[in-house]
């Protein structure tokens, strides 16, 4: 009777059941100031079209939002290289990518740009099916790598944003399986020129797609230097290569060192930066332990009561203390006894390796790398890796999944739900909470206005009128607001200036709502009158209204 091969089976459920999680509800999110900034750039247009200093309108205001069949991937790479500080291999395949899609009344499609990140998402599933084997040379292990990638929260949410991390995701996979081939060259056959070529290639493309992929390239050295420096043949054809490909990286690193002296200055990356880091000095490592935790596991946190908050966050809890022991069991194994140590060694060096220099950044420069999540991808793969291979027995074993795995993938599972049910890893910018509030209390024409010092300030109003463009495509003109970007020029109160003279320019009656109108986030306006009801706070929006009614003298 034929007999059909499981294996082929298991992993099509996977992938349709991670293409599903992926697209699922993928543009039910509204884009945030990130995302935004990939579809103007990625569409060759520029932010500092939009004016300045005067009230405009929302199709003003959304211009650079609209394809423009004129612009070229050159186009592309020269606003990123003038307005942005990220190099250009995502924009320029999320240019060629946007193109096969019509325009979504008007403006760039957000599930088209979504759908890239998320196929690329995808695409991490069969690689780390691949990586899992490679490194432990198990069929299941590679299984339970490619179905802890599957359900990922973190890698769910990573996959739904139009930001180019899934394509950084699968360079460090690629990178990480040279390393592990280099590895394993060193006592068998020397690495082939072609796989150090694939290697060098990788390398290159990866830093070209995002800057931290250095970082990887870094942790890549510290788990091979050991290895070098007890190897009894260290100046052997097999080292001779692997110390190739790290020249030939380094020097492909050369072109960008221009492009990295001026970001560390940038006003677009000051925000990392913070001046009281001492004062709560242990703060990033509680971030880096709860977004590890993200990647195998998730409850409902965010957007729910306080009561099943609290009830999530002790639910993990006891499923990790619960999940340790076994873990741990598992590794140990993996590090001293299996077949495949060094593999499981030097995976862990690059896992540890690269948390360590996140936290050398941290509390070195007082660069905050644990701030936000997305920037934890350059651990990712590794640490899914590592996690498949502790909780996978051993290839002499011959026992099945225990226990741990079926629980480690219904809480992955779980949290990949949350995700994507906006439960857990919500937006920063939520303008679809704040555009409801507008237009109920709002019943007369409404100015919106914040303190422009970069184009950051320019993206979180575009996603206010975004929103109203979302919600009334075909009614915008007649409900839609007028928008300001009121300069503020570094030790002047420039944009509170402006917002005055504006405020005496519009016509009578109007509501004003300021947004994020840092430094001073309650100007006085002696013609307006300050709304003080209690309304919701809002994710990513700081908001105050005022009552402009009567004449500007009066």
């Amino acid at each position: 009777m034929f007999k059909v091969d499981r294996i082929p089976w298991l992993f099509i459920l996977l992938l349709i059941g991670g293409t599903g999680l992926r697209l699922a509800f993928l543009e039910a999110k509204p884009p945030w100031n990130d995302e935004l900034a990939t579809l103007v750039f990625s569409l060759g247009n520029s932010l500092r079209s939009v004016p300045i200093d005067q009230p405009m309108a929302l199709d003003t205001l959304l211009a650079p939002l609209r394809p423009n069949p004129a612009n070229t991937l050159t186009d592309v790479v020269t606003r990123l290289f003038t307005e942005s500080t990220h190099p250009p291999v995502y924009f320029v395949l999320t240019h060629l990518w946007l193109q096969l899609f019509p325009p979504d009344h008007g403006l760039v499609s957000v599930w088209a740009a979504r759908s890239l990140s998320a196929l690329l998402g995808v695409a991490a599933i069969p690689a780390l099916l691949g990586l899992g084997w490679l490194t432990w040379r198990s069929k299941q292990a590679g299984q339970m790598a490619a179905a802890l990638m599957a359900v990922s929260p973190y890698g769910i949410y990573l996959a739904q944003e139009a930001r180019h991390y899934t394509l950084a995701v699968l360079w460090i996979i690629a990178s990480l399986s040279c390393l592990i081939g280099g590895i394993r060259s060193i006592a068998q056959t020397p690495l082939p020129l072609w796989r150090c070529l694939l290697w060098i290639g990788v390398n290159s493309l990866g830093t070209a797609t995002h800057y931290f992929f250095t970082l990887v390239l870094a942790a890549e050295a510290i788990a091979l230097a050991p290895l070098w420096v007890f190897s009894a043949e260290k100046w052997g054809v097999a080292w001779r290569r692997i110390g190739g490909v790290a020249i030939a990286t380094c020097i492909g690193l050369l072109a960008w060192l221009p492009m990295w002296g001026s970001i560390s200055g940038n006003e677009l990356t000051q925000w990392i930066y913070d001046k009281d880091f001492l004062s709560n000095w242990i703060a990033p490592l509680g971030r880096l332990v709860a977004w590890m935790l993200t990647m195998v596991m998730l409850l409902p946190v965010e957007g729910v009561p306080l009561g099943v908050a609290i009830a999530a966050g002790v639910i993990l809890g006891i499923s990790l203390f619960w999940l340790l022991p076994p873990l741990s069991r598992g590794m140990a194994y993996r590090l001293s006894a299996a077949p495949t140590r060094k593999e499981a060694q030097a995976l862990l060096r690059v896992w540890l390796g690269a948390i360590a220099l996140m936290l050398c950044l941290t509390y070195g420069f007082q660069a905050d790398l644990t701030i936000a999540a997305r920037y934890q991808f350059i651990y990712f793969p590794a640490f899914i890796v590592l996690v498949a291979g502790a909780v996978v027995p051993g290839p002499s074993s011959g026992r099945s999944l225990g226990q741990p795995a079926k629980v480690l993938l219904l809480l992955g599972l779980m949290g990949s739900l949350t995700v994507i049910s906006n439960y857990g890893y919500q937006k920063p910018d939520r303008p679809d909470q704040l555009v409801p509030i507008i237009r109920s209390v709002s019943a007369v024409p409404v100015l919106i206005a914040t303190a422009h010092q970069t184009h950051e300030q320019t993206r979180e109003l575009m996603g206010l009128a975004l929103e109203y463009h979302r919600q009334f495509p075909a009614r915008t003109g007649e409900l839609a607001p007028q928008f300001l970007l009121a300069h503020l020029a570094p030790d002047s109160n420039s944009a509170v200036e402006v917002l005055q003279k504006t405020v005496e320019q519009v016509p009578r009656p109007f509501d004003l709502w300021t947004v994020n109108f840092l430094p001073t986030v309650q100007p006085e306006l002696k013609t307006c009158l300050l709304d003080t009801a209690d309304r919701p706070l809002m994710h990513g929006y700081d908001y105050r209204l005022y009552h402009c009614s009567g004449s500007p003298s009066g």
